[in-house]
């Protein structure tokens, strides 16, 4: 199903529809299985998880319920996907500099990481687990068939993204500041909440699209630079390699950590093209490519007016 709001269509219910689809496809992948099962349930949890920061921001809040299961969710698919992403970070790295380290280093380094994700795949999504996320997620769905959620009009939409935006320019700034991993990975889950929410104007508004893969290619150089960190305690959190192999361990921080530094030269340079304007600049950028959707007036709205008071 589109991620995306539909021209004409209430985005109450339009929302709706789309945090149930999500829930359900993911759960269906799940209960199927296959390699991009746990993939793709994982992004459908962000999906729906930046809809419920965003219907924040029009003052509802999901059951506390719902929001503990898709924080457990998160977690568990996480630990999986984790462990996919550290090999392919690995084999991306080894294609960079395929003379840095051994052929004998290399495979080494390639079945540690494989046997890794083995373990974890048999601890932390069997096929019982698998179950009882996928279990998880239909009882969210069915949850939100109940949601009462607030009327939002197109002319609402920018000021419930402000929040997000601010919080962006926060998290960059503080990422600016220390460039430590840890801020960097703060800052690309907001930038990733972000981008979801974004990505549902897009259909309302095409002018948005340019802005929307920028904010797609900030969170992949993000998303990179925290790969090469998890890669890099993932090896030397391992005995063996420490015992075996610590000559490659050694080139294995110095060759991840020369790519870390760039990506993270290109992210902030980035965020600081997309985070440049101030909050209010945003709305007023965002209202103005609404405006083309707006042909009528329409009746005065709560969450509008609250919205405009606040700072």
């Amino acid at each position: 199903m589109p991620f995306s709001l539909k021209s004409g269509k209430p985005i109450r219910g339009r929302l709706r529809q789309i945090v149930r689809r999500q829930l359900r496809g993911s759960e269906k992948r799940l209960r199927e299985g296959g390699d991009a099962a746990v993939h793709e349930a994982r992004k459908a949890v962000k999906k729906v998880r930046a809809i419920g920061r965003l219907l924040h921001r029009a003052d509802f809040d999901a059951p506390l319920k719902d929001k503990r299961r898709l924080q457990a969710i998160g977690r568990v698919l996480s630990t999986r996907r984790d462990s996919d992403a550290v090999i392919e970070t690995f084999d991306r790295l080894r294609r960079r500099f395929p003379r840095r380290l051994s052929a004998q280093a290399n495979t080494l380094i390639r079945r540690r990481l494989v046997r890794a994700r083995t373990r974890i795949e048999e601890v932390a999504l069997d096929h019982r687990s698998a179950e009882r996320v996928a279990d998880a997620l239909r009882a969210v769905r069915r949850s939100a068939g109940r949601w009462r959620l607030p009327g939002i009009e197109p002319e609402d939409l920018p000021h419930l993204l402000k929040a997000s935006y601010r919080d962006n320019r926060t998290a960059m700034t503080r990422a600016q500041e220390t460039t430590r991993g840890l801020d960097l990975h703060r800052w690309r889950k907001r930038v990733k909440a972000l981008w979801y929410q974004m990505r549902l104007l897009e259909s309302l508004a095409p002018g948005l699209r340019a802005e929307i893969q920028r904010l797609s290619q900030l969170e992949a150089w993000l998303g990179d630079h925290h790969n090469l960190s998890v890669l890099r305690s993932t090896l030397a959190d391992d005995p063996e390699m420490r015992r075996q192999a610590p000559a490659a361990l050694s080139a294995i921080t110095a060759m991840s950590t020369d790519v870390q530094k760039a990506l993270r030269g290109k992210a902030l340079a980035l965020g600081g093209t997309l985070f440049a304007p101030q909050p209010k600049e945003f709305v007023r950028g965002l209202r103005r490519e609404l405006l083309a959707i707006s042909r009528r007036v329409g009746p005065p709205s709560p969450v509008r007016d609250r919205l405009a008071l606040q700072p």
